[in-house]
């Protein structure tokens, strides 16, 4: 008898669904495991019509074995970050079912670091900063947690949704505002996999620490910006105030592009009706009659531009992709700024598989950048679309949501070889004189074509088709060959003559 092994939910001929009459049990029903490592898991049945059972897996498959109602699948050492295991049960009728085993490989990062923060220097009271945390080489990164801490505080938790189960490189990126009774407090952050309740606790990956120095801006000066940061968009018009807590003998700004100043009033307006200058940094300046008699502040001004254009296209690739090769994405993305507040995300039809910050660049003016994402796609992944979307993350002061351009989809085109569903050889009862059809159906892109072997030379011509159907075969061991521009794979059929009314 031929076991053929089935994916879906088969019914029985009682009705009752196949699943339920095998009672398949999985000891441990899930995997967590280090990449490199062995692992061992053992399928078992208390069915009482079982008439064996299997392992499928790319790792430690075992075959059908007969006879057997509990089998382990042994992996020596996992070399996959992915990994399709399923343990099958055949029944003394003929039926099937299959209990899938969920198996995640992670690796723990080569390093967590913190740069210093973003702009450098000692912080300046009541402004603004940007902190990264960089981890390196992780997997699988949905499962990756970032705590900030400041002394004995943990500020902030970041949590990552990324489908991609091999090694990425992530940032968690923070923005912090400068406080007094910040200074002579350390930061670092720290990245744990965390795969509680059910999972191993592994131990977190601490970053080096950043003492926090805080210079007391304006104390005693008692100017005050409204607002104190302000984002805008190319073109766009702006208008901030500044204004003198005490009496003030001259107030006014210092400005490339609209200097203004005042000896009567306690405020004064910057105003640009069209802001196209990149290199502006407005000051306030106050000359008072009390000491502190001189002092400035300097405005917090973002002016931001969108992209001209963001493209993807393969690097050094034209054509399909190869199931199981690896290939390069690129993501240009022209005329963008300013680029440290960039993010660009990698989708794979509606899912994010990968994002790419700048923080470490500090151009304030237009520029173009790129990301690379790598790709080993799977015969699962054909057709699938891949977008590169950048992202300017403006912080509460920006437009809200932040604003996007996304490049035309990529539509994937995946060559994969021919694949029968049950390539097994697989046995045909032939009574004479009744039609029987051979099914070699296989998938595969380029779709494959069929070509088969007759044991008997003088049995007329056999048609190239997927199905053969007939009621003239003879017995006997019949091959089937599909085809295509990657590779070839055969399947037998054995049809066996049997006697009417048996």
């Amino acid at each position: 008898m031929m076991w053929l092994f089935v994916l879906g939910g088969l019914i029985a001929s009682t009705g009752s669904p196949v699943s339920a009459r095998c009672q398949i049990e999985l000891s441990p029903p899930k995997v967590v495991v280090e990449y490199g490592d062995p692992f061992s898991v053992n399928c078992s049945s208390s069915s009482d019509h079982i008439e064996g059972m299997g392992w499928e897996s790319p790792e430690g498959g075992t075959g059908f074995m007969n006879g057997v109602s509990s089998l382990p699948l042994d992996v020596d050492s996992i070399a996959l970050w992915s990994i399709n295991a399923q343990c099958y049960v055949t029944l003394s009728d003929g039926q099937q079912c299959t209990e899938r085993l969920p198996v995640t490989v992670y690796k723990t990062p080569d390093s967590v670091s913190m740069p210093q923060p973003s702009p450098t220097g000692p912080m300046v009271e009541g402004q603004k900063y940007r902190v990264q945390c960089a981890v390196a080489e992780v997997a699988p990164a949905r499962h990756l947690v970032v705590q900030w801490h400041k002394g004995d505080e943990i500020f902030s938790v970041d949590e990552f949704n990324v489908s991609s189960v091999s090694p990425l490189n992530v940032s968690s990126v923070r923005e912090l505002t400068a406080h007094r009774d910040d200074s002579g407090t350390r930061i670092w952050c720290e990245a744990m996999l965390n795969f509680l309740p059910a999972g191993p606790q592994l131990p977190p990956m601490q970053s080096k620490s950043h003492e926090v120095i805080v210079l007391l801006s304006g104390e005693g000066c008692s100017l005050i910006l409204k607002p104190s940061r302000v984002v805008v968009g190319f073109g766009e018009p702006v208008s901030v105030s500044c204004e003198a807590a005490r009496p003030v003998r001259v107030l006014g700004w210092e400005s490339a592009i609209s200097a203004s100043h005042t000896q009567q009033d306690l405020s004064v307006q910057w105003k640009v009706d069209s802001l196209i200058d990149w290199i502006e940094e407005p000051i306030c300046y106050g000359v008072f009659f009390t000491a502190p008699r001189q002092c400035e502040e300097k405005l917090n001004l973002v002016l931001y531009k969108t992209p001209d254009s963001v493209s993807i296209r393969p690097v050094n690739h034209t054509g399909p992709m190869v199931e199981g090769k690896e290939y390069q994405l690129l993501c240009e993305v022209q005329n963008i700024a300013p680029v440290q507040y960039l993010t660009l995300r990698w989708y794979r039809e509606k899912t994010e598989v990968y994002n790419h910050s700048f923080s470490d660049l500090t151009s304030s003016s237009p520029v173009q950048v790129s990301s690379i994402l790598l790709v080993t796609p799977t015969k699962a992944e054909n057709g699938a679309q891949y977008r590169c979307v950048a992202e300017l993350e403006l912080g509460p002061e920006g437009p809200q949501p932040p604003p996007t351009v996304a490049s035309e989809p990529l539509n994937a085109s995946v060559y994969f070889p021919p694949t029968f569903l049950s390539p097994e050889p697989e046995v045909v009862d032939l009574t004479v004189g009744a039609e029987i059809s051979l099914n070699c159906r296989a998938a595969g892109n380029p779709t494959p074509v069929y070509s088969w072997q007759s044991p008997h030379p003088t049995q007329e011509t056999m048609e190239n088709e997927a199905v053969l159907t007939s009621s003239s075969l003879l017995p006997g061991t019949y091959t089937c060959t599909a085809s295509n521009a990657l590779e070839k794979k055969s399947k037998q059929f054995i049809v066996k003559a049997k006697t009417k009314g048996v």
